[in-house]
């Protein structure tokens, strides 16, 4: 026993030795000295069962959650240091957990927001963090030529292009349930467009190209304000947060430079920073989105400030950058745990939580502003792994001009996943009237393929109910080469109802056909373009120019109808098309 004791004590000493030794290491000119070491601390004091380590860095100081953001983070950190063996660790850690989950699956399920210190997953796994952490590789493999994490970066890669919506645009990923994430997000596809792009630099792959082109094109349609010369929040979303400008920079280029004044104007503000005592200027992420789509300006957000920081250097706005910079140090703190270490925290005070979720936080040190604060400092760009964002953006011009987005002959098919089917016809274009519809994917199709299947619950009481589903177009197609659209449908019961074709054309005019009325065996409807579908005069009167243009449609409505209280029906849908 006493033995087994002294070799206990003898490893324990020798173990911290050795991390004593690592944590003196030398740090080159230029990066903060004081905030690196806290990086390497933070690695080097994630240790359970006295001895193992994941060779994660927890995401603040003292705390158990290491968010997979940040896990990219520090492997940039340390990659941008030169410090390959602690980039690894990490890097090791989600190709192991890559490799468990095709033992288990038989394929790459998505890496979780969050770890836990000891390596533990939780549940939620959305699709910024994993192109994140696909950015980390891929900039650890361009500095090192280490391949040796391809494979995991294909993994990464191709799961995110699983989840792709129809028209491009990857999805929000999935919940801790399965069920998929049907929004799509502008700041998630910044990082997967620049995580596309330069794993095609890196492999020449041109399905990772062609992914990146589709990825931009979503952002320019989907995701860009026009009227306000910014990106919204996502799809059908016009909120604001400031990383939409800054990352728009870093991802996309200076074209999108003029949206930095966009976030002067709306987040930019002044607080009191208790933990120096002085008053900061920064920006503020953004609000609770209740009675503004744009930030409260009640907390500077340090990390967000760092990101535009960045931004301004790459835009040649130097004095804005310089300035800026020079808030932030100011607001770095030294570390309560680790000796000679500094940091920043979240913000410089609590404010208002995006959505009601997670508060800015003024303490303690966090990875996430830490990073930003080196990458500010260095005048590094996560988003540009080859250290050229015009000429890495330049390999993409030959798939950009390739890129179609048309739906026809074949409208829908109804042949994928349910993430695919929510993305296109959102829930937030679901219109009742006393009653519920919910639309999903059946195998009960017209040959024993899939179907939409639309499930509708009528009220108790009530009379004439009613529902329509949208399906937006992000591009306008152009149908004035075909005559006729048609449709296979059924439904659960005779008599169930009636079903209607609605048409927006590219003036927003609506155009309806006939009712359909509705049987309990398949049948096909043929609605003639050219002379079944009559203008909606109720919708927008006086609106347009009273003609059916369609060489420009860019929605199609499916209106249901019923007088019958109190039913369940479902209606199946299959194939529609042009001809």
């Amino acid at each position: 026993m006493k033995k087994i004791f002294i070799f206990i004590f003898l490893l324990f000493f020798f173990t911290n030795t050795s991390l004593a030794s690592r944590m003196t290491e030398e740090v080159r000119p230029g990066f903060s000295k004081g905030v690196y070491k806290w990086f390497s601390c933070q690695q080097d004091k994630n240790r359970f069962l006295l001895f193992f380590s994941s060779g994660l860095v927890p995401s603040y100081e003292g705390g158990d959650d290491c968010f997979t953001y940040d896990e990219a983070l520090s492997i940039f950190v340390f990659t941008l240091y030169g410090n390959y063996k602690r980039a690894k660790k990490i890097l090791k850690f989600y190709d192991g957990v890559c490799r468990k989950q095709k033992a288990r699956f038989g394929k790459f399920m998505g890496f979780t927001d969050v770890y836990k210190r000891n390596g533990k997953e939780t549940e939620t796994r959305a699709a910024g963090p994993n192109a994140w952490i696909l950015m980390a590789i891929n900039y650890y493999t361009y500095q090192t030529d280490d391949r040796q994490f391809l494979d995991l970066s294909r993994a990464i890669a191709d799961w995110l292009i699983s989840i792709e919506a129809v028209e491009g645009g990857i999805t929000g990923g999935f919940f801790g349930n399965g069920e998929p994430m049907a929004w799509i997000s502008s700041e998630h596809n910044f990082d997967c467009f620049a995580a596309f792009r330069d794993l095609h630099i890196l492999t020449h792959d041109k399905k990772y190209g062609r992914a990146a082109a589709r990825t931009k094109n979503w952002l320019l349609k989907g995701g860009w304000n026009e009227k306000e010369k910014r990106f919204n929040m996502g799809s059908f979303n016009p909120n604001y947060a400031t990383d939409l400008s800054s990352w728009a920079v870093l991802s996309l280029g200076t074209e999108f430079a003029p949206t930095l004044s966009f976030a002067i104007d709306k987040a930019l503000n002044k607080q009191y920073y208790e933990k120096k005592q002085i008053e900061i200027e920064g920006f503020d992420f953004g609000a609770p989105y209740i009675k503004s789509p744009y930030p409260d300006k009640d907390a500077v957000w340090f990390e967000g400030t760092a990101h535009m920081v960045l931004a301004f250097y790459l835009a040649g706005q130097i004095k804005e950058a310089d300035y800026f910079l020079g808030q932030l140090k100011k607001a770095v703190i030294e570390s309560d745990r680790h000796k000679e270490a500094a940091g920043l925290p979240y913000a410089s005070n609590k404010g208002t939580p995006p959505y009601g979720g997670w508060m800015m936080e003024a303490g303690p040190i966090s990875v996430a502003a830490s990073a930003w604060y080196i990458f500010a400092t260095e005048k590094f760009n996560p988003f540009d792994m080859t250290g050229d964002l015009e000429e890495a953006n330049k390999t993409l011009e030959d798939f950009e001009k390739k890129l179609e987005v048309n739906f026809y002959p074949v409208i829908d098919n109804f042949e994928y996943e349910k993430t695919q089917l929510l993305s296109t016809y959102p829930e937030e274009f679901i219109i009742s009237n006393a009653l519920t519809a919910q639309v999903s994917l059946s195998q009960e199709g017209k040959e024993g393929q899939r179907a939409l299947e639309i499930d509708i619950k009528t009220a108790p009481t009530g009379e004439n109910f009613s529902f329509s589903i949208t399906r937006p177009f992000l591009h306008r197609q152009n149908w004035s080469g075909f005559e006729k659209l048609t449709f296979w449908v059924k439904a659960s019961q005779p008599s169930a109802g009636k079903l209607k074709i609605q048409i927006k054309d590219k003036e927003g005019e609506l155009w309806d056909s006939y009712f359909i009325y509705l049987k309990d065996n398949w049948q096909k409807v043929e609605l003639d373009l050219n002379s079944t579908f009559k203008e909606n005069r109720n919708y927008l009167p006086g609106y347009g120019n009273n003609k059916f243009d369609t060489n420009g449609i860019i929605a199609l409505l499916l209106t249901f109808n019923s007088n019958e209280p109190d039913k369940e029906i479902k209606i199946l849908i299959d194939e529609l098309r042009l001809e």
